[in-house]
């Protein structure tokens, strides 16, 4: 069997050998040479000055705070500010590491990894995996090595596998041994526990098998895990599925006419030999024309890559802004890649961030949801019946042409007309089951302006970011002046929704918060000549460095926005509140491909492209990489969790039967300023909305007051807001992440906020 990982590469180069000469002069070589290249470092440079003076206590208390850690989630918080020191901290690090306890060295090593001791990072780990510590010492060790290892480290590695004996840390060290120098020692040994007396082992070693590739011997397992409504079932279906796809690759069939000379020549003796026995004995010559064979060919290339890194064809070319943005504005998401759980190597189509009063906002979706499923142009009386066991009519879903499609498809699946409606399968994380949501189209525009400002009691002026556009250095420097003027007491900045967007904007906001001529961000590729270090520094005229600053961030913070965070984090000049960020600050480039089409005898190019990721952003001091890791804020605040799925499904039965809309209705009619009141705060006192009693018994359902009064309430609030009567653009009552920002910002501006009425529900005590 053709592993298309590899076979596809050749039909890749001969795509874009078909680029114009233009493009060619552009760099397309360098495109190849990013595909090339190995994904090892190949030494680490020398790190920067030793600590000292205050930096240099401050790794003391670290270090003796991580000595004592007794959980990873501690040890990786202190882990995580030793990292923040610098580069300077690797050597000091780097010698205190044996002197650590096993567990919390776990994320000592890897803060070590992070500054550049690549080596001594792995040698460290793969010494606790391969040693003789409890399972839940070593597991994590042998997790993390599947990260950061690369194919130098191979002899580290299986020294590890040869020195312990623990099921569970043997299957993580085997994928990890395989993902880095794809040993076949690695097959040989999930294999062999394939007929291990342990159920639970054989299950482990058959998705281990799966996530490498090599299902054959693991598909039993695997099919009858698969009926499980479980998280470990979920992801053998997801194997499964990604393996049909790779066999609907391997179907190379030429043209239905049997025209030898419409067949694309592939430059390799493989491909060739493979495509002239498929010529002439396969009988699925209905499938796929040889173009189609080599499109597919190309988009196989590129998937085992990043999951951004996507094949465009004219269609998706032809519009590649959007395509590009990853975004669907009309339901007011924008999607990602993650895996389900840690430690999977399956990147799943995950809501990266929701936008405010958008229709994924009304339906409860939050960043983090993973997408499943989508169902175009389906009603709401279709979702009820799949939510009462009913199966989708044939074609009604689109399955596996969603979940295996690019990014870019994937996005393209989910849009439609306004008033169109679309159903989304979503999972999230914590429950048993997915659910169907069905979603209405909105307005498909960008908002009027990129950021809304918003000054609150006490002198603070709260400034949301939606993305950083060429327009919004303008508009927050407009803000900047008018604060001044004012003579505001703090800033308050919320990234919390703000995901693609100029990384230059990003970078001018970022500067009017700095000294002149600071280091913001840079980025790098992965060698000198494809993806050279790009610095960008802080320019302009006005910089702000005195003003009190805290800044928001959440999951639904990425790319540009984690540029900004960093920088105003590294730089001390904020403190970052909040939840880790999505981790996706990438440079993009996008690569014109003039595509040979052949159709009735007539040869014609078609205008396709590669959207190819080309380097990695990094934070200016501290050089942490924020693709992956993100920005992990000062002072984190866990965001809220939202609701079971049924409580949700209650709340979408009661929005379509028009109770809830009616009685909404009747709140604004009837009682005006009370519940404009009520929506800028309400307390969590259902009994203070009119008419609520009769309203909540003539519901026929599980849902509780609370649930109730919440979807009044936001209902209420998003009319308000769409009114321009609700002022308030953060939720004091409901959102947690805003207070606690609030509160910080007040304590360094030295505010009191028990002064003001406003503040009451958060100031008491």
């Amino acid at each position: 069997m053709i592993s298309w990982r590899l076979a596809a590469l050749p039909v890749l180069l001969l795509a874009v050998a078909a680029c114009s000469q233009a493009d060619a002069e552009r760099g397309d070589e360098d495109v190849l040479g990013v595909l090339l290249q190995s994904d090892a470092p190949k030494s680490a440079p020398s790190t920067g000055p030793a600590l000292s003076g205050a930096d240099a206590e401050r790794f003391a208390g670290y270090l003796k705070s991580l000595k004592e850690a007794t959980t990873l989630d501690q040890a990786y918080a202190l882990a995580e500010k030793i990292q923040d020191l610098g580069r300077g901290a690797a050597p000091a690090l780097k010698e205190a590491a044996s002197s650590i306890p096993e567990l919390p060295r776990i994320a000592a090593l890897s803060a070590l990894y992070s500054l550049r001791e690549w080596d001594a990072a792995v040698s460290g780990l793969a010494d606790i995996a391969g040693g003789k510590s409890p399972r839940d010492i070593q597991l994590p060790a042998a997790e993390l090595l599947g990260q950061l290892a690369s194919p130098r480290h191979e002899a580290m590695l299986t020294k590890a596998l040869d020195n312990t004996f623990d099921v569970p840390v043997r299957v993580e060290l085997s994928l990890a041994l395989w993902n880095t120098a794809k040993s076949t020692r690695a097959k040989k040994e999930l294999t062999d526990l394939l007929t291990a007396e342990s159920e639970n082992f054989r299950i482990q070693a058959a998705i281990a098998l799966g996530r490498i590739g090599d299902i054959g011997p693991a598909r039993d397992i695997l099919s009858k895990l698969a009926d499980e409504p479980t998280d470990r079932g979920l992801i053998a279906q997801e194997i499964l599925k990604r393996e049909k796809l790779d066999r609907e690759l391997e179907r190379i069939i030429f043209n239905p006419g049997g025209d030898k000379k419409a067949l694309v020549t592939v430059d390799t003796a493989i491909l060739g030999k493979v495509m002239s026995m498929l010529q002439e004995r396969s009988i699925q010559t209905d499938k796929l024309s040889a173009q189609r064979l080599t499109q597919m060919a190309a988009a196989g290339a590129l998937e085992g890559l990043d999951p951004y890194s996507v094949y465009l064809d004219e269609g998706l070319a032809r519009r590649v802004a959007d395509a590009r943005q990853f975004r669907v504005r009309s339901l007011g998401i924008a999607l990602g890649a993650a895996p389900f759980r840690e430690g999977e190597l399956l990147p799943l189509p995950v809501v990266a961030s929701v936008e405010r009063d958008s229709p994924a906002h009304r339906a409860g979706l939050m960043p983090g949801d993973f997408v499943f499923n989508v169902a175009p142009r389906t009603s709401f009386d279709d979702v009820c019946s799949w939510r009462e066991g009913k199966k989708p009519k044939p074609g009604q879903v689109l399955g596996e042409n969603f979940i295996n499609g690019n990014m870019a498809q994937r996005a393209e699946m989910m849009r439609g007309a306004k008033d169109e409606s679309v159903a989304l399968l979503i999972r999230r994380k914590g429950w048993l089951l997915s659910r169907w949501v069905c979603l209405t189209h909105g307005d498909d525009a960008p908002p009027a302006a990129s950021i809304v400002t918003e000054r609150l009691p006490g002198g603070i002026c709260y400034v949301l970011v939606h993305e950083f556009t060429p327009g919004t250095p303008a508009e927050f420097l407009a803000t900047l002046e008018n604060a001044r003027a004012e003579k505001v007491k703090g800033l308050l900045l919320d990234l919390r929704e703000s995901v693609m967007g100029s990384v230059e904007a990003a970078v001018q906001v970022a500067g009017m918060l700095l000294e002149e001529g600071l280091l913001v961000t840079w980025s790098e590729g992965r060698s000198e000549t494809v993806g050279q270090r790009k610095e960008f520094h802080s320019t302009g005229k006005l910089h702000e460095t005195a003003l009190p600053l805290t800044v928001l961030v959440g999951a639904g913070t990425a790319d540009s926005a984690e540029i900004v965070a960093a920088a105003l984090q590294d730089y001390g000049r904020a403190t970052i509140v909040g939840s880790p960020t999505f981790g996706r600050a990438i440079v993009q480039e996008v690569f014109p491909i003039a595509f040979p089409v052949s159709a009735g005898g007539v040869h014609t190019t078609e205008s396709h492209a590669i959207l190819l990721t080309t380097a990695n952003f990094y934070s200016p001091k501290s050089e942490r990489r924020l693709t992956g890791a993100g920005v992990r804020p000062s002072a984190e605040r866990e965001a809220p969790k939202g609701f079971e799925g049924w409580v949700y499904d209650e709340l979408d039965d009661l929005r379509h039967s028009g109770v809830l809309d009616a009685y909404v209705k009747d709140l604004i009619t009837n009682h005006h300023d009370a519940v404009l009141e009520l929506a800028d705060g309400d307390g969590g006192q259902a009994s203070r909305y009119p008419g609520w009693e009769a309203f909540r018994k003539g519901q026929k359902n599980h849902l509780t007051g609370d649930h109730l009064r919440g979807a009044v309430r936001r209902e209420l609030r998003m009319s308000f807001r769409a009114s321009g009567e609700l002022k308030a653009v953060a939720d004091l009552q409901e959102d947690t992440i805003f207070t606690a920002g609030l509160k910080d910002l007040a304590q360094r501006a030295e505010i009191d906020l028990k002064q003001y009425e406003e503040y009451r529900s958060i100031s008491k005590g």
